[in-house]
């Protein structure tokens, strides 16, 4: 594997230290520290629109609940139109009042100019993304990942040319078992497991060691940890290996790890 001439540095939903995580704002916001992609969810709407969200509810990051009179409003059952009504910025801050939440076309419209995008599916169809990603030219021009490593697989049987990411620990049961958090760590039997499914990055979490690195790098897969915000720890992470740092404040996370 050709190494690195420096980690990645990877923004999480966009600056989401300073600016409401998954908007337009976190996202330019984070171009301003250059940053090797910027990351962010997608979820499908009820009529079938990608829009960029982490959490399945909209309850957390808009003001659903005040505007619809309850709780647990899910992404899935309201149309486009309803969740633009949303503020999806005025919970980080005053001065983000009135922030929607954007589509990912509207999201990668900004990322794409200068950097690259670090998707990470919510929920929804591989077909459906492939065909946004060949409508708009980037199918070619960015990493996709997931937590459903079945996704990966099948998104690669549409189209060869997405690079392709899995996500772990796996959270439920893997092979029908549920994981201490022993075994949660990296270990040969993951690292083979998404090799085959044709992925060619694993983002993990911590829960990483030196020879677990050195075992993915043996089957061309990067290796990318989320979510790290302290510079020592992701400095401590880089030693052992590991090609990139998923981070919510990737200016001081830049500034440490680019000397």
């Amino acid at each position: 594997m050709i190494p690195l001439s420096q980690p990645l540095v990877i923004a999480h939903r966009g600056a989401s230290k300073q600016a409401p995580e998954n908007t337009l704002p976190a996202f330019t916001k984070a171009l301003t520290y250059k940053p090797s992609l910027v990351e962010l969810d997608y979820h499908h709407t009820k009529d079938n629109i990608l829009v960029v969200l982490h959490d399945e509810y909209l309850d957390r990051t808009t003001n659903a609940a005040e505007v619809w009179g309850r709780f647990e409003n899910r992404v899935i059952e309201h149309t486009l139109e309803e969740i633009k009504r949303l503020d999806a910025g005025k919970w980080k801050s005053p001065e983000f009042e009135g922030t929607k939440i954007p589509t990912l076309k509207e999201a990668m419209d900004v990322i794409q100019k200068t950097s690259f995008t670090l998707i990470e599916r919510k929920d929804g169809e591989p077909k459906d993304l492939v065909s946004f990603l060949k409508r708009e030219g980037w199918i070619t021009d960015v990493i996709v990942q997931s937590f459903d490593w079945d996704f990966i697989e099948e998104l690669g049987t549409y189209s060869s040319a997405i690079t392709l990411g899995s996500l772990g620990p796996p959270s439920g049961k893997y092979k029908g078992k549920v994981l201490t958090e022993k075994e949660k760590w990296l270990n040969a039997e993951f690292i083979e497991d998404i090799a085959s499914r044709g992925a060619k990055f694993i983002g993990w979490n911590e829960c990483v060691t030196a020879e677990s690195i050195a075992l993915a790098h043996e089957k061309e897969l990067r290796v990318l940890i989320y979510t790290i915000d302290d510079p020592d720890f992701a400095e401590h992470l880089v030693s052992l290996g590991v090609d990139g740092i998923i981070t919510n404040d990737p200016e001081t996370i830049a500034k440490r790890l680019r000397k």
